[in-house]
């Protein structure tokens, strides 16, 4: 398959790729990550969201708005880095979901208009983050994860109600991407010389 199969166009998607990709994360009963306390699960909407799926995608019976967090954790980033990467003379990628979020999404899908819209936060964006002070956005995701970041977005945007969230690393975009057919095809109408 590829992706022109999945409606994948220069990069895009359009609504039903999109929709397709999240159904599990808008499910009503959503995948979970890493098991929330009782307190971090209170800050997601808890009303449901989407027919009993029967082994098909999920229809939504209401707006929903999803958080998307891009993780990117270096092994400087952490206190004690895994020993396959702590002595491999670079700063090596960590197969972890609980660094800086670079990346921050905030889908809305609205079945009643078929619309989906998408918010990009700026990772830099300075706000109140609870137990940080002021600081920036992204360091909410490696002080409290998913539920600390939705709760300073929600804060961020006035009180929006926040669904669900998806974390995802650059290690899970490349299996994403593999997943989807092993990338993107591409023509360039002219030679490129690389320097060096």
């Amino acid at each position: 398959m590829d992706l022109d199969d999945l409606g994948v166009v220069g990069g895009c998607c359009d609504r039903a790729s999109a929709g397709a990709l999240l159904a599990v994360s808008i499910a009503s009963t959503p995948l979970l990550q890493s098991r929330l306390s009782a307190e971090e699960a209170q800050v997601f909407g808890q009303t449901d969201i989407s027919t009993d799926t029967n082994f098909q995608l999920p229809q939504l019976t209401r707006p929903v708005t999803v958080l998307v967090l891009g993780v990117k954790v270096l092994a400087s980033d952490l206190s004690r880095p895994p020993e396959e990467v702590a002595d491999l003379g670079y700063d090596a990628l960590v197969n972890s979901l609980d660094g800086l979020s670079d990346t921050m999404l905030v889908l809305r899908f609205d079945p009643a208009t078929g619309q989906v819209v998408v918010l990009s936060i700026p990772r830099d964006t300075r706000t109140e983050v609870e137990g940080m002070g002021l600081t920036k956005l992204n360091g909410a995701n490696a002080y409290g994860g998913p539920a600390l970041s939705a709760t300073a977005v929600s804060d961020l945007l006035d009180g929006i109600t926040i669904d669900r969230y998806v974390r995802i690393n650059v290690q899970g975009v490349e299996k994403l991407v593999d997943a989807l057919g092993g990338g993107c095809r591409s023509n360039v109408p002219q030679d490129i010389e690389i320097q060096r």
